[in-house]
């Protein structure tokens, strides 16, 4: 997996690791910079960024059984640098939704229904101060 501009702009691609064949687009359709965040340690997921007019969102591709990309947070604010947890239960990320970059923990699957709202663990980056809790809400905009 590598992002590359070979279309005009910066898309994510696959290829093979012993160099046969073509790379393909894996998002051949979504317009805006895309480029990889992070791989789940078990290989079915991967988690990239979104950059659409100076908006930044987290999506997420399954890489196996229904393949169709969804948003795992995308809102107005800025959000980036996700990684998933060494067991794939949890992604940490950036965002700016509070009015300064802070790091932020949620639940991956998120079983929350679309739109609803639920009490996450946070922890404020640069600082020993750690919230217990934020609200944190799952749009449905994409």
């Amino acid at each position: 997996m590598f992002s590359s501009n070979r279309l005009g702009g910066l898309d994510l691609f696959v290829a093979r690791s012993d160099g046969s064949g073509s790379p393909e687009p894996v998002l051949p359709w979504e317009k805006g910079l895309v480029y990889v965040a992070d791989w789940s340690a078990d290989g079915r997921f991967l988690l990239y960024v979104i950059d659409r007019a100076d908006n930044h969102d987290l999506w997420i591709s399954p890489l196996d059984g229904d393949r169709t990309p969804y948003a795992f947070l995308s809102s107005p604010a800025t959000e980036t640098q996700g990684q998933f947890s060494p067991h794939g239960t949890w992604i940490a990320y950036t965002s700016d939704e509070s009015g300064s970059p802070e790091v932020y923990v949620r639940r991956f699957p998120d079983t929350v229904p679309s739109g609803a709202s639920r009490p996450t663990a946070a922890r404020k980056v640069g600082g020993a101060t750690t919230a217990r809790s934020c609200s944190t809400s799952r749009s449905t905009a994409g």
